[in-house]
């Protein structure tokens, strides 16, 4: 999980649910975005916080 969270980044919390069985990652106050993302897989869930990054970027105008 270590190499996860450095991949992602220290403005996301990441953590691993264990009853979903799923990949979980929130980011952290000031983000410009906020909410909850599921991954399958850490990979997964790298994918998908690439998204919302691309999209809303800190000091954006998003």
């Amino acid at each position: 999980m270590a190499d996860l969270q450095r991949q992602i980044g220290r403005q996301w919390m990441v953590w691993y649910g264990h009853h979903t069985r799923h990949w979980w990652a929130m980011p952290c106050p000031p983000y410009p975005w906020f909410g909850l993302i599921e991954g399958r897989t850490p990979a997964d869930l790298l994918a998908r916080v690439r998204e919302v990054q691309a999209c809303h970027r800190p000091g954006g105008t998003r």
